[in-house]
């Protein structure tokens, strides 16, 4: 089984790849826009991707906050910063943080005593 618990807006996974779609599945639940909840969807599944691929530990969470604006956070038990990498032609890598910088309205990285949180943020847009 790839989740471990959910509680409201946290859900905690096993480090395993089932548990991208979880996330994925997680966040389009809670997320009722539309619109948003495609980018938000899009974007978990980058960070939990590297969460699964490069992280340390058994298992990694993912918290969705509702307050103005979309904010999604991934933290996992790696101290390793992430690094925007040029994408290859060759590999289906490297594209996860520069989709996360096209997308989102604000991103960022906390580093913690246990490992690190990426978040992003997402904002209505006045039409």
């Amino acid at each position: 089984m790839d989740q471990i618990r959910e509680d409201g807006e946290r859900l905690v996974l096993h480090r395993e790849p089932a548990s991208i779609a979880v996330a994925r599945r997680f966040v389009s639940g809670v997320v009722t826009d539309p619109e948003m909840r495609e980018v938000a969807v899009l974007l978990v599944s980058e960070l939990t991707t590297n969460a699964v691929r490069h992280a340390m530990g058994d298992s990694f969470e993912v918290r969705v906050r509702l307050d103005g604006v979309v904010r999604v956070e991934v933290t996992d038990e790696s101290g390793v910063l992430p690094e925007r990498i040029p994408p290859s032609e060759e590999g289906a890598g490297g594209r996860g943080l520069l989709l996360v910088n096209a997308f989102a309205s604000d991103w960022g990285v906390e580093s913690q005593p246990s490992g690190k949180t990426i978040w992003f943020e997402l904002a209505h847009r006045d039409s």
